[in-house]
């Protein structure tokens, strides 16, 4: 059966982060998502990497990319800050470091009910380097 291909490949992640922290991750910024769409099955993995590491982060914000597919919001997860899917990632302080916090979220809508985010939780931690993976199902 023909199914639906694409990928971007590696792209510059440009969108709005923001982190429930003592002190947010700051300085120079090297961040970058990339996609892979399969049929319906959209699988992504964004990557944020800071120069100076944030304090006490407990919690991250991120930004849909514009040209990713829009997720299937199935009946009775279509209101503002509703969770579409799950995602997993990680923080850690330095590329190579362990080990890494792992972090739960998920994609959702925004509160204001307007857009898709990113939006996940960690242990408290001083953190550089953010990974977001996931998959949601799209039309």
């Amino acid at each position: 059966a023909a199914f639906t291909y694409s990928s971007p490949n590696n792209q510059t992640y440009a969108a709005t982060v923001t982190f429930t922290a003592g002190l947010a991750p700051a300085g120079a910024t090297t961040h970058s998502y990339n996609w892979v769409r399969i049929g319906n099955l959209v699988t992504y993995q964004i990557t944020l990497v800071y120069a100076t590491a944030g304090t006490t982060v407990t919690a991250f914000t991120a930004g849909f990319p514009s040209d990713m597919p829009s997720p299937i919001e199935q009946s009775g997860l279509t209101g503002a800050s509703n969770r579409i899917a799950p995602l997993l990632g990680g923080a850690i302080n330095t590329a190579s470091g362990s080990p890494i916090t792992a972090t739960t979220g998920a994609l959702r809508r925004n509160s204001g009910d307007t857009a898709y985010e990113f939006g996940g939780a960690l242990a408290s931690g001083t953190f550089t380097h953010f990974y977001i993976t996931g998959s949601c199902f799209t039309a």
